[in-house]
């Protein structure tokens, strides 16, 4: 039977830690880790207000 894990924190919070130890501690199971990561823009992007802004 599969089982999900969410881990959640802010950046830097040990979440890729977290989850590398849980997966070697379980090496007897099939774990996969699924990162959620790059939601950070170094630019946002562009909405519609931007698009029809005058200034």
């Amino acid at each position: 039977m599969p089982i999900s894990i969410g881990i959640a924190g802010g950046s830097g919070s040990g979440k890729t830690t977290l989850s590398k130890f849980l997966a070697h501690g379980l090496s007897d199971y099939k774990v996969k880790i699924i990162h959620m990561g790059k939601y950070y823009y170094s630019e946002r992007p562009l909405t519609n207000i931007d698009l029809f802004s005058t200034t």
